[in-house]
């Protein structure tokens, strides 16, 4: 787990050789790991394997939309119709770059429903939003699925905060009436000056 965790290479020496773990990254995102036995390693080889992870990454992402297996090889047991819907949604986990770093993850990943975050570095401004569809099961998915696209298309369109915020909550109030809300807090972040904004729509404060 080291090397996924730090997102560094590990080396174990063993009785056959080393055995080697690689973190496999898409930028700064972590898809997996890579792990192969040596008899030895120098310099040589450890430039050479951090090659070949950056390919075996690079052939994880571009490919996972064409097959099934990717998803099959990492599931440890049944996902929900409500989380598969919320985990196509979800963008990359982590995004780091010098002036800032976003980590987000979902619980219990295999059951969720209404719960989703979304984000996306524009130029010199970091958009982020956590969003909470209130009930379970497919209702709240849909809702989190309304939520975040409205967010996503204000957000492309150039669309400030506030009238972010009423983008999103006509488009919720339209589609599933006055009975059902979704709660959410939408943040910009002008990663060069530090100037912070953000909208809290009934989510619990940070």
């Amino acid at each position: 787990g080291t090397a996924f965790l730090r997102a560094t290479p590990v080396e174990v020496a063993q009785a056959d050789g080393v055995r080697m773990y690689l973190p496999l990254l898409d930028g700064s995102d972590e898809v997996g790991v890579l792990a192969l036995t040596l008899d030895t390693v120098d310099d040589d080889d450890r430039r050479l394997l951090r090659r070949l992870a950056s390919l075996v990454a690079d052939i994880l992402v571009t490919k996972h939309a064409y097959t099934d297996r990717f998803f099959q090889a990492r599931r440890r047991e049944p996902m929900s119709v409500a989380a598969e819907m919320q985990w196509s949604l979800l963008p990359p986990l982590t995004m780091s770059v010098p002036q800032v770093a976003v980590g987000g993850a979902v619980e219990p990943a295999y059951g969720i429903a209404g719960d989703s975050f979304d984000y996306a570095l524009n130029d010199n401004i970091l958009h982020a939003a956590v969003i909470d569809a209130m009930g379970h099961g497919l209702d709240a998915a849909t809702m989190a699925t309304v939520a975040v696209g409205a967010y996503r298309h204000a957000r492309r369109a150039g669309i400030n905060l506030p009238e972010t915020y009423r983008y999103m909550d006509q488009a919720i109030a339209e589609q599933f009436g006055p009975d059902h809300f979704v709660t959410a807090q939408m943040m910009n972040l002008d990663i060069t000056t530090g100037l912070f904004q953000w909208v809290n729509a009934g989510h619990p404060v940070p």
